[in-house]
């Protein structure tokens, strides 16, 4: 499905498109993903899934961060 995605972006950097790639990206690599949604929102900025996508991920990497913090603290203590 990537692949698929990044030729349709390769061929045409729509915001359709961007969005789409943006989506399957989103678990795998969020840095990129983000990248995606923000150049679709350049795009196009009402384009209302790409804005929905943005939230979603910023929120999934919010929510993931006190995690990674959690497990540094407990990493250091065990030092």
């Amino acid at each position: 499905a990537i692949y698929h995605a990044r030729k349709a972006v390769e061929k045409s950097r729509s915001a359709d498109n961007l969005n789409n790639l943006g989506m399957i990206l989103a678990g795998e690599d969020p840095d990129e993903a983000e990248r995606c949604f923000r150049e679709s929102l350049a795009k196009d900025p009402n384009h209302f899934a790409a804005g929905q996508n943005l939230k979603r991920l910023l929120e999934m990497l919010q929510q993931r961060k006190p995690d990674k913090e959690k497990n540094s603290a407990d990493e250091r203590k065990a030092k």
